[in-house]
């Protein structure tokens, strides 16, 4: 058995770029967030026969983009694999990509490949199987604070750190899950998403810091129109109290710079989770 753990990821604000004509690992998106603390803890063992059996946080699961990378890093190959993740999925806290990248390095190991090749195996996943479209650049870049200024994985990508960091942050779920695919099949707002992203990212890389990472994320939510109410109202109450608050790309969740108890007494949810910025890399924990 071979165990591995990745960070996850919230994005602030992003426009997706890149040709679809183009070679799957030259597309994603441009934009900017921050790699998380919590994440996602794998283990992967192989298995005789080609039959592969998945769990997720304790349920028998289906998963596209898990099968996406075995499919393109061990095809006819079977595993037992146990994913365990720190926070929901769907909510746009990256655990779609931590669980790709997790998923495949472990796989990188056992079978011999090299890490670069787990990368892309998860970026290729996540983007086919309608995940998120910048997670696994952003995740590979060991910075607190990602900046994707060129779409696609590196080398073919660029990501850059800003140097900012957080040491304590609060993320609230507000709602029932986003799906990325689903909200950005809309072209009038795919258009809105594109335009707004593209300007916040080079606005902010004019002068990068925590307090504008916040107010052009709360900008970027509030023109795409990506808020429902619950996020509008969670980000208004932070904000009255002092407190930085902005929406999670794409998830109808927040991340704030108000404590835990704070957060879960003023929003009515005990839907919350404390964490810190990372930039820890992802990798292998145990083998065995």
């Amino acid at each position: 058995m071979v165990s591995a753990y990745c960070p996850g990821h919230i994005t602030c604000f992003f426009s997706p770029a890149g040709d679809p004509a183009d070679d799957i690992l030259h597309r994603g998106s441009i934009g900017a967030g921050i790699r998380i603390s919590l994440g996602t803890h794998v283990d992967v063992t192989e298995r005789s026969g080609s039959v592969t059996h998945m769990t997720m946080d304790g349920q028998e699961a289906e998963l596209p983009v898990t099968l996406q990378v075995l499919g393109s890093m061990a095809p006819g190959h079977g595993f037992d694999i146990t994913i365990e993740n720190d926070l929901p999925c769907g909510e746009g806290f990256g655990m779609s990509a931590s669980g790709a990248i997790a998923v495949a390095l472990a796989l990188a190991e056992i079978i011999g490949m090299d890490t670069q090749s787990a990368f892309e195996a998860a970026h290729a996943a996540e983007i086919r199987g309608g995940g998120g479209l910048g997670d696994v650049s952003a995740i590979q870049c060991l910075a607190h604070q990602p900046v994707r200024v060129r779409q696609g994985i590196a080398p073919y990508g660029e990501t850059v750190g800003t140097g900012v960091r957080f040491e304590k942050l609060t993320l609230a779920v507000l709602g029932r899950k986003m799906n990325t695919g689903k909200v950005l099949s809309d072209p009038e707002r795919y258009a809105l998403i594109q335009n707004a992203g593209r300007s916040a990212v080079s606005e902010y890389l004019a002068s990068p810091d925590a307090s504008l990472l916040f107010s052009l994320s709360n900008r970027f939510s509030a023109e795409t129109g990506l808020e429902c109410e619950a996020v509008k109202e969670a980000i208004s109450k932070l904000h009255s109290e002092g407190y930085q608050a902005a929406m999670c790309m794409l998830g109808n969740s927040i991340f704030t710079d108000a404590p835990a108890d704070v957060t879960e007494s003023l929003l009515g949810t005990d839907a919350v989770f404390s964490c810190g910025s990372t930039d820890a890399p992802p990798g292998i924990i145990r083998k065995g």
